[in-house]
């Protein structure tokens, strides 16, 4: 998983990679937004997520998901 990267004015980036792994796109989404919830929660601000994005087939192929956020 990546730190979150900025994308501008208080948009921020989490992307997380899993290779033959047996956990549900929802686990991943999950671990994701907690990312995005810590990183905000460290700014006394909570996360809004404005967009995600999944790919990858749960033990056919390598999962990625994306999560793009705000802290408000």
């Amino acid at each position: 998983m990546t730190d979150p990267v900025s994308m501008g004015e208080n948009r921020y980036l989490v992307t997380l990679n899993a290779r033959g792994g047996f956990q549900s796109d929802g686990e991943l989404l999950s671990r994701s937004i907690t990312k995005a919830n810590e990183f905000c929660q460290a700014k006394g601000l909570r996360a809004e997520i404005a967009d995600t994005k999944n790919t990858g087939v749960q033990m056919w192929t390598p999962q990625n998901n994306q999560v793009i956020f705000s802290c408000i």
